[in-house]
């Protein structure tokens, strides 16, 4: 299976990673825009929020040749984002210093930038495997899309404006991280 890169990338997505064998990253495909390449899905107490990366120009442009802006005080915004929202959740105090220090470094390529926060995640969930990337464009990644549904269901599991907001499947996975903290693995096998 062929995935794309993806921004602290959709429960359905490593769902995918962690079940199907031979996953690999698609690392020579073009920036697609309005995708997860650059944005992820939290839950708030008003709803889902998307948080997105913006980029420099993007005609044409490699995944891995793709820059990411810093024009705008987009860090500061997605690490308050996360705070406010996971805060109360189980395990977010396990994981708050070492994520936090992703949203104070800068990386010029948001495939950079994306490998990093996956191998992070990789080692919270106690994922072994090794994420491997295509050696060339193998023009046939999953279709995991912010714009297109999936019939992807997931069990419920405790999220923390679930009350007010009801259960929301289509979050990233540092939503389910911060819910069942070393037992994510176990979750997404068990789907």
């Amino acid at each position: 299976m062929v995935l794309s890169t993806a921004y602290l990338p959709p429960i359905e997505w490593y769902y995918h990673l962690a079940t199907k064998e031979n996953s690999k990253i698609e690392g020579y495909e073009n920036f697609e825009k309005q995708s997860y390449r650059n944005r992820t899905t939290i839950t708030t107490p008003n709803g889902v929020l998307a948080l997105v990366i913006p980029i420099q120009s993007t005609a044409n442009k490699a995944i891995q040749a793709t820059k990411i802006s810093y024009a705008q005080k987009w860090q500061h915004q997605h690490w308050k984002a996360i705070q406010t929202s996971y805060k109360n959740s189980p395990f977010f105090e396990y994981y708050e210093q070492e994520l936090g220090v992703f949203y104070q470094q800068e990386y010029v390529y948001l495939w950079e930038y994306n490998m990093a926060l996956i191998e992070w995640i990789n080692k919270q969930i106690r994922f072994s495997t090794s994420i491997i990337s295509t050696l060339e464009y193998e023009n046939s990644p999953t279709l995991i899309h912010p714009k297109i549904a999936t019939n992807f269901a997931i069990a419920p599991y405790y999220q923390v404006f679930q009350d007010k907001i009801g259960f929301q499947s289509q979050v990233s996975i540092l939503d389910l991280l911060c819910s069942r903290g070393n037992h994510t693995m176990a979750y997404l096998k068990g789907l």
